[in-house]
């Protein structure tokens, strides 16, 4: 159910930013002075996260993005260069490195304030040989967020038929307004639950799944947390489960990892279901980490 790939490579454009992530014992978002739990500092965003998740899944990926000519930016190169990931389609920009600060509660949510930075910076031209017939392309929503960035990913996507898009809740509650035509021709499409609501009106995975096809994807992937996904790619539709979660979680990264293992799964020549339950033990092991 994915196109023929040889010896191809995940090509992953998104952003790449530094996480604070703060663990707090309340469930509710922090309002005033709160005491945090635990604390990390880790090179993260979608790109950085799906690009790192792909390689450790055995995959040849290249990240494209932007970071600042600060010590953040040196830092997120390091950390891609050490992962597998190839650096040399990343610019730098006079901007800050784009930071991202978390607040992860007890039960494993999140809320966000979100700093995009150099990441909203134009590109530039990009390289006339970057996309091959044998890659995948990457493609996440927050790409969508700032008109410098759109401009680059719908430039990478009209270059190959081989795109996994992965919404956001932002672009999911402007997808009927705004976002329509950017799904058509994407080859696989990875909103979580919520987002397929946001994006369809439907309730149920099922509905949503087969409403987003509707708009010219080959494959919607619903993404169903601790209950794993459900497929729908238009021949047959699957659920696919996953082993549950129990303690505590975070789940800040899964959604990005599931995503990258799943993309290197593909070009190994695994089919979509096959990719997907490894995508989900992947997701599992970022939640449980």
């Amino acid at each position: 159910m994915s196109p023929s790939k040889n010896a191809g490579r995940v090509v992953c454009f998104g952003d790449l930013c530094i996480d604070i992530v703060a663990r707090t014992p309340g469930h509710q978002a922090v309002e005033t002075d709160t005491t945090i739990e635990q604390l990390k500092i880790r090179v993260a965003g979608a790109a950085a996260n799906c690009g790192i998740a792909a390689a450790t899944a055995g995959a040849n990926v290249e990240v494209v993005g932007m970071v600042g000519a600060d010590p953040f930016g040196a830092m997120i190169l390091e950390r891609l260069k050490a992962s597998g990931v190839g650096i040399r389609f990343v610019r730098q920009s006079d901007d800050q490195t784009g930071i991202v600060i978390s607040q992860v509660r007890p039960d494993g949510e999140r809320s966000f304030l979100s700093y995009r930075g150099a990441n909203a910076q134009s590109y530039g031209e990009l390289p006339g040989t970057l996309l091959t017939d044998a890659d995948y392309l990457y493609l996440c929503g927050y790409s969508l967020q700032g008109e410098a960035s759109a401009a680059t990913a719908l430039a990478l996507k009209a270059q190959t038929p081989a795109c996994l898009f992965d919404p956001t809740y932002l672009f999911a509650r402007e997808f009927q307004t705004r976002h329509k035509e950017h799904v058509a021709g994407v080859h696989i499409l990875t909103p979580n639950l919520e987002e397929a609501q946001l994006m369809t009106g439907r309730d149920s995975a099922e509905e949503c799944a087969a409403a987003l096809r509707d708009f010219g994807v080959a494959i919607v992937i619903v993404k169903l947390g601790g209950r794993g996904c459900y497929v729908d790619a238009g021949s047959f539709t699957q659920l696919v489960a996953t082993e549950p979660v129990t303690g505590k979680v975070d789940t800040t990264g899964a959604g990005d990892c599931f995503c990258g293992t799943l993309l290197a799964k593909c070009l190994e020549g695994l089919d979509i279901l096959k990719a997907a339950e490894s995508a989900n033990d992947a997701a599992r092991r970022v939640v449980c980490s």
